[in-house]
């Protein structure tokens, strides 16, 4: 199907050169002149196409036959024999004609290492026939038949002739390209991979400018917070979940970077029609533009290494991809040429318009990128955080602080690249042709086009991306402005997003910048949403487990190995001397990532623009938190002997915790604090005015403003369970006792016992004021140690009187070891009586049931049944006393 190449054709008025023809006809010279001739209704049936190689892959040859070619065309004449002479109109008419040619590319060397430097035409045949011919009847008809036949035979040789020359002209621009292009191509063929360390050993910097060092710690805290935040960004997104993908991966699709099918788009920018190849010659015109790229690929990294220090100031990034696919859509715009020099006389000016797509990719990509950033490390420490908390201008306000900036190297590497295709021509015949084009195309310089693309990635891509970078230090970075009405930070304004903020009364100005929203976003999309694989929040898996494995090397627990508890006392009471040891050790706690919904960090609160929540709960998903140790009581002295070491576990079920936290941070103190100091929390806590304290650490003025307080703190827990294991154990009650606990009456009394204890924890850290004063004295002290408060010649150590203290003396400790040891000792006894009693009871109660009928044992079953249906009717119906 060859319709849009017809189409174009339609209308299309060929002009052919003038001809003569002379003849001896019956002893008598004939001399014929033909001018004005034209040809026109082109059409073509169909096109056969191949190629091969040859010469051990030195040559390409490429064979076009275009089959059955259809023209018409008509001219005048003038003629003269002997006694006549005269002038007419001659028409023709030719449906079936075929032309062959045969193209070779050469290569010096083979196309694997070398490509083509020439091409010429090897064959080019025309076969036209002329089924039809009329000529004026103006001549004698004598004359007619073989003026016909001379007609015939030059116009075939001449439209063979026009067919084959105009072929070459094409073929001849074509090997133009081919040689320019070889000799662009050559040039890359021993590049040479850029010093990734060049710029940095050629550095020659202004007197009193010093440069960080990512290298050592001359630089200071900052080359420690650089190496820090370096390893938690590597480990960050190079982290893989169990059958999981990397997190870089997820990062970038939750970017919203990428459409629903993984794929980066871009389109031509409003300046440009995206035009990138323009071109007439003698019979055509063509406009080929870009309307669309695409890029797959871009979230399926497999390994990442970034900001790696190969250099004082010189960083290495490497990024290896599992495949890069690209796509681009194309416009090929088609119309006659109607140029000075063209051989198309006339035309109807018909525009053929193919929206195709190129596509082509590689199953592997690997990057190496090599940046020097020379930072000025007195300028970073001045300058204000502000500025650098809004994003469209954060790559300005960086390069502001960059004395130079250079990549230094840029590498790329790709695996095996898959063959081009192009699709979406309207006419399957052309569409395959181009197809068949590109292959031999890919054949031919898959290799050289390969080399180059290095080479130009490494050298022009690599400055010109140096210079798009450096252009932003040309933009502002401007300070954000204080608020006239706002002295505290909005948390609502800082931590949300505008329409967010406003749904619970801010602003919604974003008055200090879209950073921190995407931060805090980011935060609670990567941690503290639930990971569809498994159910639980994301900072289980991410943060607890690797956190506490590194610690335990169980994922999800802390050890603590040893004694942290050891008390040994002598007791002398007269006659009675006994020694006394209570000790706690090897501590532990388990299920620490057993975190679920809801999950909160920093929310800002509806009801206050200063207050933020707080909300987790711990020991979800069948994973309770446990929290156990081993007790060891021991009594020795006066005959008797006991030693009882036990493994005593706490099972949390599931324990929401909420906690509200007030928080009054100067907004101008936040927005201008020092680079330098970004890295010292009491700069950051020194930002909350702190109120006038007593000698004892007490507030003055117990009626100010409250500026950093625990505002809430609440926690319940669904079921505390205790289990109790007797490791040594020599009193037996003690092991009777372990059974006790471990019941669910005992559960049940836990849980209860348990809430009660937290809810008045919680009620005595709200109101007992014992928090606030802790506060309090954090806030004084934090100024004394920022600089930005205090000079460091002026800082003096803050004091407070102690308050007075319960005494606790040898005596009372010893006090509470005997109480402890003779309370275990009693129960251990009573639970054994109890125990032993119980078993008297039941064995003497067995005996005599076996003494009655049948019918006796059922009437005692039912009596028994009715009481405790009337104990239980009872219960309902009634409220304790007490």
């Amino acid at each position: 199907d060859f319709s849009d190449l017809n189409k174009l054709l339609d209308g299309l008025v060929v002009g052919v050169p003038d001809f003569t023809v002379e003849e001896t006809v019956l002893f008598t010279e004939l001399n014929a002149k033909f001018f004005n001739l034209t040809c026109s209704d082109l059409y073509v049936e169909t096109i056969d196409y191949d190629h091969t190689t040859s010469n051990n892959n030195k040559y390409l040859d490429y064979a076009v036959e275009i089959i059955h070619v259809g023209i018409s065309c008509s001219m005048i004449f003038e003629y003269d024999w002997g006694l006549f002479d005269g002038s007419g109109t001659v028409d023709i008419n030719a449906p079936e004609n075929d032309v062959l040619i045969n193209l070779t590319f050469k290569s010096p060397s083979g196309f694997q290492r070398t490509p083509p430097n020439e091409v010429e035409v090897a064959i080019c045949l025309a076969y036209f026939e002329i089924s039809e011919i009329s000529v004026e009847d103006i001549l004698p008809d004598i004359l007619i038949d073989i003026f016909k036949g001379l007609i015939t035979n030059a116009v075939e040789k001449l439209l063979a002739d026009v067919a084959c020359d105009t072929l070459k002209g094409l073929i001849e621009d074509l090997n133009e390209i081919v040689t320019e292009a070889s000799t662009e191509l050559l040039l890359w063929e021993d590049h040479q991979m850029s010093d990734p360390l060049k710029k940095e050993n050629e550095l020659n910097l202004p007197v009193g400018t010093a440069l960080i060092d990512f290298t050592s710690n001359s630089s200071g805290y900052y080359t420690t917070l650089f190496a820090n935040a370096v390893d938690e960004l590597n480990d960050l997104l190079g982290s893989t979940p169990p059958g999981g993908d990397m997190e870089i991966n997820t990062i970038i699709r939750n970017l919203g970077l990428l459409d629903d099918d993984g794929w980066y788009v871009m389109k031509p920018s409003n300046s440009t029609n995206g035009t990138v190849y323009e071109v007439e010659n003698d019979s055509l015109k063509s406009t080929v533009s870009w309307t669309e790229i695409r890029v797959n690929g871009l979230d399926t990294f497999t390994d990442i290494d970034i900001m790696v220090p190969i250099g004082k100031q010189t960083l290495l990034n490497e990024f290896r991809l599992k495949k890069l696919d690209l796509e681009v859509d194309l416009t090929i715009n088609m119309q006659p040429s109607m140029t000075d020099s063209s051989i198309i006389a006339e035309t109807k000016n018909h525009e053929v318009i193919e929206q195709i797509t190129l596509k082509i990719g590689t199953e592997k990509a690997a990057f190496t990128i090599a940046t020097f950033i020379g930072i000025d490390i007195n300028k970073l420490g001045e300058t204000a955080l502000g500025p650098f908390l809004f994003k469209d201008q954060i790559i300005s306000c960086f390069l502001s602080l960059v004395e130079s900036f250079e990549i230094t190297q840029l590498a790329m590497s790709l695996g095996e690249i898959l063959e081009p295709t192009i699709k979406g021509f309207i006419s399957d015949g052309i569409d395959g042709i181009v197809n068949d084009v590109v292959k031999a195309i890919f054949t031919m310089y898959e290799d050289s086009l390969l080399d180059a693309l290095i080479g130009i990635f490494d050298t022009t891509f690599r400055e010109e991306l140096s210079m798009l970078i450096r252009d932003y230090d040309d933009k502002d970075c401007i300070e954000p402005r204080l608020r006239d009405d706002m002295i505290y930070i909005d948390a609502r304004d800082l931590l949300l997003v505008p329409n967010e903020a406003k749904l619970i009364g801010g602003s919604a100005t974003s008055p200090y910048g879209d950073i921190p929203p995407l931060i805090k976003g980011f935060l609670d999309d990567s941690l503290l949403s639930n990971d569809q694989s498994t159910g639980e929040p994301k900072i289980n898996e991410l943060i607890i487990e690797p956190l506490t494995k590194v610690q335990s090397g169980v994922p999800g627990t802390l050890k603590f190995d040893g004694s942290f508890f050891n008390i040994t006392e002598k007791l002398d009471m007269g006659s009675v001397s006994l020694e006394l040891q209570l000790a706690l050790f090897d501590a532990k706690i388990s299920n620490l990532h057993s975190l679920a919904l809801p999950l909160e960090l920093a929310e800002p609160n509806r009801s206050s623009p200063y207050q933020t929540d707080y909300k987790m709960t711990i020991g979800a998903h069948s994973k309770p938190l446990k929290i156990s140790t081993r007790v060891l009581i021991a009594i020795k002295g006066n005959g008797l002997d006991m030693r009882n070491d036990m493994a005593i576990e706490f099972e949390i079920d599931s324990a929401p915790m909420l906690a509200s936290f007030l928080l009054k941070v100067q907004e101008e103190a936040f927005l201008r604090i020092p680079l330098a100091q970004i890295n010292n929390p009491y700069c950051w806590i020194a930002m909350i005015p702190s109120p006038k304290l007593d000698d004892q650490g007490i507030r003055v003025d117990s009626n100010s403003d409250i500026t950093a307080a625990l505002s809430n703190f609440d926690i319940n827990v669904a079921r505390i369970k205790l289990n109790a294991t007797c490791v040594e154990c020599t009193s037996p009650g003690m092991e009777i006792l372990a059974e006790t606990w471990s019941t669910d009456e005992a559960t049940e009394d836990a849980t209860e016992s348990g809430n009660y204890v937290l809810n008045r924890l919680a009620l005595i850290l709200l109101e007992s004021g014992f928090v606030q004063v802790q506060i309090d004295k954090i806030l004084n002290e934090a100024r004394s140690e920022c600089p930005l408060y205090t000079k460091p010649e002026e800082k003096e150590e803050i004091k407070y009187e102690e308050l007075p203290e319960v005494e606790i003396t040898d005596e009372t400790t010893m006090f509470i070891v005997t109480i402890l040891a003779v309370f275990f000792g009693a129960a251990s006894m009573i639970i054994s009586l109890l125990k032993f009693l119980g078993w008297a009871v039941k064995k003497n109660r067995t005996r005599w049931l076996k003494t009655l009928s049948y019918h006796d044992v059922f009437v005692i079953h039912m009596n028994q049944r009715r009481e405790q249906q009337d104990e239980k009717r009872l219960s309902d119906s009634t409220r304790s006393m007490i």
